[in-house]
């Protein structure tokens, strides 16, 4: 007997996305969604992507969690799947998403959202996607479909969160009324990803990535092995003593400016005009985390570069209100207890208290110091505040 999960791997191989998606319909109501679940799960493994099904009715807005198998204890995106006749609504689809933050996301230390429904939205619902939500329909089905290999030992292709999803449809949209866009986001919210994703549409054209430092360029470079024989990864530095025929030579047809407010020095600038003036025709991408040059007379290098053309713009802190970021941990301690104690004890000694006033304070005090260095000294702190995990942090002293 052909059960209904032989049948979707079969019809799965042989690519029939049409069967695939009648059948998928055409399940019993008691059994459509976990047999969606499954298959989806199925669909990502078959992708790169490591899976868990949580499913069920207490799957607290998570029917299957994404692991990328670079890091296999992490959560990278919860899914949702939706076996429904119709299009989500738009109050159907907030239902989703606030299940999610209130539950999901706390429970798998997870903040992107992945709602993929066999008939997709309403359009209403597309408001929503600002809040770390990817709504996907049937299109990313068939897409998981196509590049569907059960025996896979590649990663997952790039897969965008929420955030730079939007940035990457407002840069192809922008790209249809003109070449160049900006692209504004805090850092630490996945530019080099979105600058991934970019040269993967340009696979196999010559591809031009320029950035202020090797460092940078190697991270990039290595989020993008597939595009290195195509693509010429040079410094700021380097492009400004290139020679016109030089410039000429490397015939590219994409050019990325990766933190492009370096390009407000006077001799970088240069070399970057002289190849953005020799290629008028190319399409031309730029990010940056802060495009004002405040010690340059407050340029902005958005206006001066990319004409105000901008494919997002968020800040630091809208960022970590839509937690694209995570918010920083303040801890306050004193630190300077010695120089409190050293202070109290020059104003004891000048003031007119008695001398045996003045002892007794002074037990007092010592006895405070003695206290805080066992129970509150910088070593207790840095032990409490500093796990494991901790790997980034900033000290005001």
């Amino acid at each position: 007997m052909v059960t209904h999960k032989t049948k979707l791997l079969q019809l799965t191989k042989e690519k029939d996305c049409n069967s695939v998606k009648l059948i998928l319909e055409s399940l019993d109501y008691q059994i459509k969604g976990d047999i969606f679940e499954w298959y989806l799960a199925e669909l990502y493994r078959g992708n790169g992507w490591l899976t868990n099904i949580q499913g069920g009715k207490q799957d607290l807005g998570a029917d299957i969690l994404l692991y990328h198998p670079k890091t296999p204890s992490k959560a990278a995106m919860v899914i949702q799947a939706k076996n429904h006749f119709k299009p989500l609504t738009f109050d159907q689809t907030k239902i989703e998403l606030i299940k999610f933050e209130q539950k999901a996301a706390r429970q798998f230390d997870c903040q992107q959202f992945q709602l993929v429904a066999i008939n997709g939205f309403v359009s209403e619902a597309s408001k929503l996607e600002e809040f770390n939500l990817i709504l996907s329909g049937w299109s990313h089905v068939t897409d998981l479909i196509e590049h569907y290999d059960p025996d896979t030992n590649t990663e997952p292709e790039i897969e965008l969160y929420a955030h730079n999803k939007n940035t990457y449809e407002n840069v192809n949209r922008l790209w249809q009324e003109g070449n160049y866009v900006a692209v504004v986001q805090a850092t630490g919210t996945g530019k080099s990803m979105l600058i991934a994703k970019v040269m993967s549409d340009f696979l196999g054209q010559k591809t031009l990535v320029l950035a202020p430092s090797r460092y940078i360029l190697e991270q990039q470079e290595a989020k993008v092995p597939w595009a290195t024989q195509s693509t010429t990864f040079m410094t700021y530095a380097k492009v400004s003593h290139l020679t016109q025929r030089q410039i000429e030579n490397l015939g590219v047809e994409l050019i990325v400016l990766d933190e492009f407010h370096r390009c407000g020095a006077e001799v970088w600038g240069a070399g970057v005009q002289r190849v953005l003036n020799s290629y008028d025709d190319s399409y031309v991408i730029g990010t940056t985390a802060t495009p004002i040059r405040y010690l340059d007379d407050s340029r902005d290098m958005c206006d001066e570069l990319f004409e105000g053309v901008v494919a997002a713009n968020i800040s630091l802190a809208e960022a970590i209100i839509k937690r694209i970021l995570p918010a920083p941990t303040y801890v306050a301690a004193l630190y300077t207890i010695g120089e409190e104690i050293d202070e109290l004890r020059g104003k004891l000694f000048k003031s007119n208290l008695s001398e045996e006033k003045k002892k007794k304070i002074e037990g007092e005090v010592s006895q405070v110091a003695i206290n805080w260095e066992n129970t509150s000294g910088v070593p207790h702190i840095l032990a409490k505040h500093l796990r494991p995990d901790i790997n980034k942090l900033i000290v005001f002293c």
